[in-house]
């Protein structure tokens, strides 16, 4: 990592190697992004960022070790202000969720995540990456007109996305010789970059071909199914009915997600019983409990979906984790 201070301005540096995991959870991944992290390899934890808050941008780099984040409908919850995280690999191999897609980012790619909806990303490997926050509000209005880019790869070695690149790259290796002013003025530029890059992208290929107002009818009703997980009889002629469409619309407003309306919600089902797991509020709770109480209505059917689903069954999982991984 470079060393120095921004001019005069808003800076703040954590270097942090081995038993940081804590101080990188709670400081950093709660209070600046509203996310949980859970570190992928045994052993100390190592991990190193630089973070510059400009007002309404904000710039991190980090480097750490394998890790999984998960941005949850309870962090939506907690409140905040919405976001787009862009953000760009420049070391390693991750991989980005959120409605559904999933993309494998390798480096020079680059993707963006919306704070509105719940997102996962996996570093398998120790990475370095770039994540620049916008407010919601500077880009939305532009990319109704664009389609519904999160989660998407762009790659970053040809035409206007190696443009916007090198623009970041370059930002960031001049970042302490330039003021919060002009660092202002460049960021103006960023959403200008991104659109373009948006539009030069086929993003029929990538299954994004709904309307705005599709969209948003998506997210009500994923929201919808999120607020009824607890219900065993949720199901797709109960979800059409409430919202006075067709089973058929229905699941074509989920085609943009690469999943069924029921893998949706035994998704969103299994991992708010994880986090329940790993939850110590929730340890005098029995697993069936946890499970019974996300809408599953058999213990042995739950234990099986959870293991094809995260490589390890719920009773395994819930010893695995030391007491400083739970939150």
């Amino acid at each position: 990592m470079r060393q120095g201070r921004m001019l005069g301005e808003n800076f703040r540096k954590s270097r942090l190697a081995g038993g940081g995991f804590r101080y990188f959870q709670d400081d950093f991944c709660r209070r600046e992004f509203r996310v949980t992290a859970q570190p992928l390899a045994r052993g100390a934890f190592s991990w190193e960022l630089e973070h510059f808050d400009f007002g309404q941008f904000q710039l991190t780099e980090l480097v750490c070790d394998p890790l999984e984040i998960s941005h949850t409908y309870s962090d939506i919850r907690d409140g905040g202000s919405s976001s787009y995280y862009v953000t760009l690999q420049l070391a390693g191999r991750s991989i980005v969720s959120q409605q559904g897609r999933n993309s494998s980012l390798g480096p020079g790619d680059y993707t963006i995540v919306d704070s509105r909806f719940p997102y996962k990303i996996k570093y398998d490997e120790p990475v370095r990456r770039v994540i620049l926050r916008m407010p919601h509000d500077a880009l939305h209005r532009r990319l109704k007109f664009c389609g519904n880019p999160v989660a998407l790869r762009f790659h970053g070695n040809f035409g206007i996305n190696a443009i916007f690149v090198n623009f970041i790259d370059t930002l960031l290796r001049e970042r302490h010789a330039i003021n919060k002013k002009h660092f202002n003025m460049l960021f103006g530029r960023v959403s200008d970059f991104l659109i373009a890059s948006f539009e030069s992208t086929d993003q029929r290929s990538a299954g994004v071909e709904q309307s705005s107002r599709q969209i948003n009818q998506l997210g009500m009703i994923q929201n919808y199914i999120e607020g009824n997980l607890s219900n065993p009889a949720l199901s797709p002629k109960l979800i059409a009915a409430a919202f006075n469409i067709t089973d058929r619309y229905l699941h074509y407003l989920f085609k943009s997600t690469g999943q069924t309306v029921v893998n949706w919600i035994w998704q969103r089902r299994l991992e708010r019983c994880q986090a329940d797991l790993s939850n110590a509020g929730h340890s005098g709770r029995t697993i069936s409990e946890i499970c019974y109480a996300w809408g599953f209505n058999d213990s042995a059917h739950f234990s099986r979906k959870f293991k094809q689903h995260f490589g390890v069954s719920p009773r395994s999982f819930r010893n695995s984790l030391t007491p400083d991984r739970r939150s």
